[in-house]
C-alpha cells in the first residue's frame, strides 16, 4: 500500500511539473511568432513586398519549429486554425494582396495571443 501511495505521488508530481513546463514553453514560443507577424505587418503597410516575402518565409520556418511543440500540448483545432491562417498569409504576400494579408495577420495574432490565456493553469480553465 505504501509503495502504491509513493508511486501515485511521484506520478502526480511529474504530471504537474510537465504541465507547468509545457505551459511555459508554449508562452515562450509564442513571442517570436508575434514578433515576426508584427514585422510582416509593418512591411506590408509600407508596401515593402520584397522584405515582406523574406519575413513571411522566416515566419514559416519559425512556425515549423514551434508547431511540433504546440501539437503535443494544445488542442489540434487551435494548431490547425493557426496553420491555415499562416498559409493564407504566405499566399497573400506572394500575390501582394495587402487587405487579405493584413486581415490574416490580425487573425493569426489573435489566435497566438489566445493560446497562453486558454492554456493558463487556472481553476476557471479546469472546470
Amino acid at each position: 500500500m505504501k509503495k502504491v501511495l509513493i508511486g501515485n505521488t511521484l506520478f502526480l508530481i511529474l504530471m504537474v511539473g510537465l504541465t507547468f513546463y509545457g505551459y511555459k514553453e508554449v508562452v515562450h514560443s509564442a513571442n517570436p511568432l508575434l514578433n515576426k507577424l508584427n514585422t510582416l505587418e509593418k512591411n506590408i503597410e509600407n508596401n515593402n513586398w520584397q522584405q515582406a516575402s523574406l519575413t513571411s518565409k522566416a515566419l514559416q520556418k519559425n512556425w515549423e519549429r514551434t508547431q511540433n511543440l504546440w501539437t503535443l500540448v494544445l488542442h489540434h483545432n487551435r494548431v490547425d486554425d493557426l496553420e491555415n491562417s499562416l498559409t493564407r498569409i504566405k499566399k497573400a504576400v506572394a500575390i501582394e494582396e495587402e487587405a487579405e494579408a493584413l486581415i490574416e495577420i490580425a487573425v493569426s495574432k489573435r489566435l497566438i495571443r489566445n493560446v497562453p490565456n486558454t492554456e493558463e493553469i487556472d481553476i476557471k480553465n479546469i472546470f
